[in-house]
């Protein structure tokens, strides 16, 4: 009766006719059902038909249509499409500018039912509702407008705190207003410059004194500002270990992008979210407190930021606001300072980046030091750090030295290194077995490695240290001359092979022994003997993840050959000249005779 009953009524609207296609699939005629959907499909409804017909029906029919194999594949279909279109029009922009002008509407129910289609968007709502804390065609909904953020705080936490770089202070002012309605704890280290800088206005020192009260129930002087922002800041720079956490580990972190005017999300691995938030609390702290330790974890902070996110491998981008020019203006005297204590901090890319300005700023002197010591750029000649020691050297060859200087005698030799790559991936395996270390040998070249081979521990020291372009290191755990334990110290007291990944190789209960001698090792990994193609794709992505940003790609290296080659031309030429006029001396003192 039901199944005649609707057939009779004959559905053609696309609503009736997903109607008659649940009935059908309730009644478990497939055909029937099948039938009704193609002819919703055929009807073509527009977006806002669909998304009227998911906002009244739900999405329990459309999952079952999508679930049911005996409908499809006009169930998938159909699903797809109503869905897809609910969606969209959730998200339309035009549609959430009306809904925020609705906030304000006369008639209470408009604006209910406004709020809440503006909560059912979520995030897609939040942008445009920041935007609208700066609108004064908004002020009068300005109340609304703030308990909607406040009702979204789950999704407008974030995009709020990244509106404080604002540089309209209507809307930074009701940013902080309902930062401070919302409770923000994620906010305070960011409103305690607003607070205290006196560079602020009155207008908002006080809407930001008046936030952190209302969250922290107090307000900090310029003094204890100082102190908190600066603990705050290590903190972050400490969770931000960008060469050897787990970049797969992301989060989404929001950044205020001065040219959209709003706040933009990105998703970064959880290291960088850390450093950019350093990278404010440096700004934030340098603001209030202008002394040069300050100055140089501002630029130190920026270059690393702007060196992660713009590659390893490339230049630092130029041009107004960049790490670079933060950098110059600084000076190469406080840059040169900067490099040695991001070196002792262990902050490797900007170490890297400072010693990229400095090659463009600097000047010989830079190069000499006390009787007994050596400068920044010198000692890291012979850092463990592949990018670190070529962009030192690169850096003091720009600084076109003309007298010799503490260090120098190193400087041939690391270019030469540089330029001996042979461009290409590489992998050195040390096994005392030739058919087992030709094995591992054959396993390398299936993923693209050329592969060099020893057979006892001192001939692979000799291996390692000689070329510029192994990935990473396999060894057996039956090597020796000397013995793998004593072999793997002597790799990593060397600052040529001190940062490349190891895998050790081992069976029966030497395994677990090994295992427990290389435990404090983060770059070393030991696991049983490799013997098919698949354990070895499987060890090799183990030793790459080891490697992290540390990984170089063969053009990078053939990048470095190139530049490396380049320098050492440039070294020769001036030692021509060098020995040119001392040629020309020799013959002057020749003529004038006894």
């Amino acid at each position: 009766l039901v199944l005649r009953h609707m057939r009779e009524s004959n559905p053609t609207t696309p609503e009736q006719l997903l109607n008659a296609a649940e009935i059908t699939l309730n009644f478990e005629s497939f055909a029937e059902c099948k039938s009704f959907l193609k002819k919703f499909l055929e009807a073509k409804p527009d977006d806002a038909t669909m998304a009227g017909i998911a906002a009244r029906r739900g999405s329990e029919i459309l999952f079952r249509l999508a679930g049911r194999k005996e409908v499809q594949p006009e169930g998938k279909q159909v699903a797809f499409a109503v869905l897809t279109a609910a969606d969209k029009v959730v998200k339309d922009p035009a549609r959430i500018t009306a809904l925020i002008n609705q906030l304000g509407d006369a008639d209470l129910g408009k604006r209910t039912i406004a709020a809440n289609d503006l909560a059912q968007a979520g995030v897609n709502a939040v942008v445009p509702l920041i935007a609208a804390l700066g609108d004064p065609t908004h002020a009068k909904d300005l109340g609304a407008i703030q308990s909607e953020l406040v009702r979204l705080k789950i999704v407008s936490e974030g995009p709020l705190v990244a509106a404080l770089d604002s540089s309209d202070e209507v809307q930074k002012i009701n940013v902080i207003k309902t930062l401070g309605y919302l409770h923000s704890k994620q906010a305070v280290p960011f409103l305690v410059r607003p607070a205290v800088d006196s560079k602020s206005s009155a207008e908002v020192r006080a809407a930001a004194a008046e936030a952190l009260q209302q969250i922290v129930n107090t307000v900090p002087s310029a003094a204890e500002a100082e102190r908190f922002l600066d603990r705050r800041l290590k903190a972050f720079l400490a969770a931000a270990d960008v060469l050897s956490q787990d970049l797969e580990d992301v989060v989404e972190i929001w950044k205020w992008d001065a040219a959209a005017k709003g706040p933009v999300p990105l998703i970064l691995p959880k290291s960088d979210a850390n450093l950019m938030q350093a990278a404010q609390l440096a700004e934030a702290l340098y603001a209030i407190a202008p002394k040069n330790e300050y100055l140089r974890l501002r630029v130190m902070t920026r270059l690393e930021l702007d060196k992660i996110l713009g590659g390893l491998a490339k230049p630092l981008q130029r041009g107004p606001g960049s790490a670079f020019e933060l950098a110059v203006q600084a000076g190469e005297d406080q840059l040169n300072e900067l490099l040695g204590e991001a070196v002792k901090q262990n902050r490797l890319p900007a170490a890297n980046a400072a010693c990229e300005v400095l090659g463009e700023i600097g000047h010989a002197r830079l190069l000499q030091a006390p009787a007994g010591q050596e400068s920044p750029l010198a000692q890291l000649l012979m850092h463990p750090d592949h990018r670190l020691r070529f962009a030192a050297a690169m850096a003091i060859v720009k600084l076109n030295p003309t007298v010799s200087f503490p260090g120098s005698s190193r400087l041939t030799d690391t270019l030469a290194y540089y330029a001996a790559t042979s461009g290409s991936r590489r992998v050195l395996v040390g096994h005392p077995r030739a058919d087992d270390g030709q094995t591992l040998v054959g396993f390398m070249n299936e993923f693209n490695y050329e592969a060099a081979s020893a057979y006892v521990g001192k001939s692979l020291l000799q291996l390692a240290v000689a070329s510029p372009d192994y990935d990473f290191i396999l060894i057996s755990g039956a090597i020796d001359g000397p013995q793998v334990t004593e072999l793997v110290q002597l790799l990593r007291k060397d600052f040529r092979t001190a940062r490349l990944p190891i895998g050790v190789m081992a069976r029966g209960e030497r395994l677990d022994l090994l295992k427990d001698v290389f435990e404090n090792d983060p770059l070393t990994t030991v696991f049983p003997r490799i013997h098919d193609s698949e354990m070895a794709g499987y060890e090799v992505s183990r030793l790459v993840a080891l490697a992290g940003r540390n990984l170089m790609t063969p053009d990078e290296r053939v990048d470095q050959a190139l530049d490396a080659a380049l320098g050492l031309s440039t070294l020769l030429a001036d030692l021509g000249d060098v020995l040119g006029r001392f040629s020309s001396l020799s013959d002057r003192v020749l003529a004038l005779g006894p």
